[in-house]
């Protein structure tokens, strides 16, 4: 695991970071390459480049259980693999009032804020702006919402895809809910199936 802070994060709280980060193999992130506990008030602007997958702006991957609150990620992320976010990658956490600024590119299960969500709870009040671009299931806020509820979430994101499930919002849902939230930006996929303004697979 890499990150621009620490390699592996428990409990991070108010910091600030001003990187470049460049990560050989997965679980990279501008913070930190994996968290398992709570990261809270943390501004990132980075640049973050990973050659695999599970890449993010702030995590690369935020799993057991671990929480991330008031968090801003200002940059780019780009990625040769899957599983890549504005703001994490893979996500099985909480996460709420968080914002991404940001450019973000990768492979499939690419997002503005999160690229796969599977957290059996709610992401609330956050957003992305930018531009996203990928293969398959890209979203403007996620590429893939596996279990997860979305409530008073937007994406100003342009996004340019060309495989299946793009949506302006969410590429894929495979469950769960999403409400008071909305897209705005462009989607363009030439040749790809099951686009949409908000979701693109449901």
């Amino acid at each position: 695991t890499v990150g621009g802070l620490t390699g592996f994060a428990y409990n991070i709280l108010h910091c600030t970071v001003h990187a470049t980060v460049t990560g050989r193999g997965s679980y990279v992130g501008g913070l930190a390459g994996g968290a398992a506990a709570v990261v809270q008030d943390c501004f990132v602007e980075v640049t973050v480049e990973g050659d695999a997958g599970y890449v993010g702006g702030l995590l690369g991957v935020g799993d057991y259980g671990a929480t991330v609150e008031n968090c801003r990620v200002k940059g780019a992320v780009t990625a040769a693999g899957d599983y890549v976010g504005g703001l994490t990658g893979y996500c099985n956490c909480v996460v709420t009032d968080s914002i991404a600024e940001i450019v973000v590119s990768g492979n499939s299960r690419v997002g503005g804020l999160i690229g796969h969500y599977m957290r059996n709870d709610t992401l609330r009040d956050c957003h992305a702006t930018g531009a996203v671009s990928g293969g398959s299931e890209v979203g403007g806020l996620i590429g893939y919402n596996d279990s997860g509820a979305v409530e008073q979430c937007y994406a100003a994101v342009d996004i340019i895809a060309n495989g299946e499930a793009v949506g302006g919002l969410i590429g894929r849902v495979y469950r769960w809910v999403t409400w008071k939230s909305y897209a705005t930006g462009s989607v363009y996929a030439p040749g790809a199936s099951a686009v949409g303004g908000l979701i693109g697979h449901m």
